[in-house]
């Protein structure tokens, strides 16, 4: 047994999302006394971070750091979000801390997938003592600071949202167009969200709120 038609193999399993066929070749290798390459374990893991197995992607991380193979920034990654989409949410938050412990640096969709994970979960305030413990020593992004101020929103305190977004007036932080969308369909505060349009999406200021929407800056107009 040759590890690239091993790899050639496995790659077919995780095509047709077949993770059962996949684990009996990870069984049948370890007959052999053969051990998976690491490019081979990113792929599962990959696939069992699409595919919600759990189960298999715990087993593979135990395998490899048992082997003193150490995980990279990709696989925690993927190992974070696929407990966050679980609704694991201990999981998710020790995993980010092992991976930060370890020097490495989570990306922005691991930390925006927690906060969001939280969220979901009506965990207000350790999400808002999440984004406080970050956002010092985390490279500033509009994804991350959107999902605390969907938050604030759902939570509806709207001040505190408005408190942010003057934040990202200040910080030049660019927010996703659904947040901003949202803040157009609650805003009592229209012109600081007009403000904030115009100034990161370059539009004319002479623009009416209809040519907003039908220019596709907005796609549901303020009460």
């Amino acid at each position: 047994m040759h590890l690239t038609p091993v790899r050639l193999i496995v790659q077919l399993y995780i095509q047709t999302n077949a993770l059962d066929q996949v684990n009996r070749v990870l069984r049948s290798m370890k007959n052999y006394q053969l051990k998976p390459s690491l490019r081979i374990v990113k792929d599962i893991v990959s696939a069992c971070a699409r595919l919600g197995d759990v189960s298999l992607a715990k087993t593979l991380f135990a395998s490899l750091q048992h082997d003193g193979i150490e995980p990279d920034a990709e696989m925690w990654s993927d190992l974070i979000k696929m407990y966050c989409h679980a609704s694991l949410l201990e999981d998710a938050d020790r995993a980010l801390k092992q991976m930060r412990a370890r020097g490495l640096t989570p990306d922005t969709s691991s930390y925006a997938e927690f906060l969001t994970a939280l969220v979901r979960a009506d965990q207000f305030t350790r999400a808002e003592a999440y984004f406080n413990s970050i956002r010092a020593d985390t490279p500033i992004n509009g994804r991350i600071w959107g999902r605390v101020i969907e938050m604030y929103i759902k939570m509806k305190n709207i001040d505190q949202a408005y408190a942010l977004v003057d934040e990202c007036l200040e910080k030049k932080i660019n927010l996703e167009s659904r947040v901003r969308n949202l803040l157009w369909s609650i805003s009592k505060k229209k012109q600081r969200v007009e403000d904030y349009l115009k100034r990161f999406e370059k539009i004319p200021g002479n623009l009416s709120l209809e040519e907003l929407q039908k220019q596709g800056y907005v796609h549901s107009l303020p009460n």
